[in-house]
């Protein structure tokens, strides 16, 4: 019983030894730990978790696009609400060429049986400036033809044939100088010309009448007659009738704002461009407007 309690002690006895030893390497090999481990002090602070907040039941907000998503990423296109979408029936809409309210081809084909250039020699009135045509007007105004048709039958000379003499109807949107003298309320009646062949008249007047404004300077025939100590004319127009100098001479069309003149090609090639109205073409309508309210003051 002694011989195994003292083998037993010189057990523990060597067990303590090797303990010993093993801690003393131990201490060699591992790094001190630091104060805050447990077991070394005391007094060791414990580290605060950051706070969790609590669930709240507002909106939730998503983070901005750079924290979101990569940088090469694209940026999402919001998608068109049902209001924003264009309805698949609505009418597609095509730009209007500048110069397309206004044919002057039109007009110019309209005019052209009707007029004769004659030759320059001897051409009445010398009208070369708006304020020689405004001076020569008994009227002014603006408007544009809404009928041709035949107003009465022309006889020249008492050993003459008669003649049927155009007329057009021109409805009236402003008058500038005068007071016109009305067949029809709103509208004058102008000579428009004699000679013309008959096809022609029924070709041009069964056609529409030509579209847009023109500036008149007309005179009228019996205030002229008068003027000069002639007897007026019996026919039933005759009173109500009008005409413009020299056919062409007192007339401008409104080209989309610019003045046109009739039949400027052939006006051109017979009297030249210093006579009026030629000398005012291609200017601005709404100048030379203001210049005639200016003068009829």
């Amino acid at each position: 019983m002694i011989g195994t309690l003292g083998r037993r002690g010189a057990t523990i006895a060597a067990l303590v030894v090797v303990g010993a030893l093993v801690l003393v390497l131990l201490s060699r090999f591992i790094p001190s730990m630091p104060s805050g481990v447990a077991g070394a002090s005391s007094s060791i602070e414990p580290v605060s978790s950051p706070a969790i907040p609590a669930p709240s039941d507002g909106p939730s907000f998503s983070p901005t696009p750079t924290e979101a998503s990569p940088t090469n990423a694209p940026t999402p296109v919001p998608s068109a609400s049902p209001t924003d979408i264009p309805s698949t029936n609505a009418p597609t809409l095509t730009p209007t060429p500048i110069s397309a309210s206004v044919d002057v081809e039109a007009h110019d084909q309209f005019w052209d049986p009707f007029v004769d250039f004659g030759p320059p020699i001897g051409l009445p009135y010398g009208l070369k400036t708006v304020a020689d045509a405004n001076e020569l007007a008994h009227v002014v105004v603006v408007g544009q033809i809404s009928d041709l048709y035949i107003g009465e039958q022309w006889i020249g000379s008492p050993d003459a044939d008669p003649q049927p003499l155009a007329y057009v109807t021109v409805t009236v949107s402003e008058v500038l100088k005068g007071e016109p003298v009305s067949m029809t309320d709103g509208a004058v009646e102008v000579q428009f010309g004699f000679g013309f062949n008959e096809d022609d008249f029924e070709r041009v007047a069964s056609g529409p009448m030509p579209s847009g404004d023109y500036i008149w300077f007309l005179i009228h025939e019996a205030t002229h007659r008068e003027e000069g100590g002639r007897p007026p004319r019996d026919s039933e127009i005759a009173p109500f009738a009008y005409f413009i100098p020299n056919e062409v001479q007192g007339v401008v069309l409104d080209a989309d704002g610019l003045i046109e003149v009739p039949l400027h090609d052939r006006f051109e090639g017979s009297w030249g461009t210093e006579k009026f109205p030629m000398s005012i073409r291609g200017q601005d309508v709404a100048d030379v407007l203001e210049q005639i309210r200016q003068l009829s003051q």
